[in-house]
């Protein structure tokens, strides 16, 4: 089994700083399956972008930073989606944002690969590509596993606070709208 991230280049980044976003729950809204479970859309429909990814002002606060997000999709492994999706998803968050990549970790937790955030192979294999485009970095996240991947990189990480993480303390800024990065880029 491969145990790499898939990987959807979109522009080469051509600035020194990074700024990587996590997906569902910080560009999308997190779809909500039976029992609570925090998921990812399985199919276009559910897809919805958050309200704010289509405000000028968060496009103003991310400019002059390269865009890459770095996100979890176990639902791949577990063949409850396809790449196509994923590919489609991207395309729709695009229209709003000028990504340079996307890396996405296939695998389940129980695969044991080391793409899977908290741990950093995708984050690696972004320096590793790119070794100049990370003089400044940060991430903004919206889960648990976000905070300790930030924290695994010794990078700021920025909260984006939802309805099901308000249980979560963190010694990081929490950011409500995605234009609140500005605040502290």
């Amino acid at each position: 089994m491969n145990h790499g991230p898939l990987v959807f280049d979109y522009a080469p980044p051509d600035a020194n700083r990074t700024l990587f976003l996590d997906r569902d729950g910080v560009l999308n809204e997190a779809v909500l399956r039976d029992g609570g479970e925090i998921s990812s859309p399985r199919v276009l429909s559910e897809l919805v972008l958050s309200q704010d990814l289509m405000d000028q002002k968060t496009a103003a606060a991310f400019s002059g930073w390269n865009l890459v997000i770095l996100t979890n999709q176990p639902d791949l492994e577990r063949r409850r989606t396809g790449t196509e999706l994923i590919s489609e998803i991207n395309d729709q968050i695009r229209r709003y944002l000028p990504l340079n990549l996307v890396l996405v970790c296939p695998h389940t937790g129980a695969s044991g690969c080391n793409c899977r955030k908290p741990a950093t192979a995708m984050y690696d294999y972004f320096v590793k590509r790119f070794p100049n485009c990370t003089q400044s970095s940060a991430y903004i996240g919206d889960r648990e596993t976000d905070y300790h991947f930030a924290r695994n990189l010794k990078i700021p990480f920025f909260l984006r606070r939802r309805h099901y993480n308000q249980h979560l303390q963190t010694d990081s800024p929490v950011i409500d709208h995605l234009a609140q990065i500005a605040d502290f880029l």
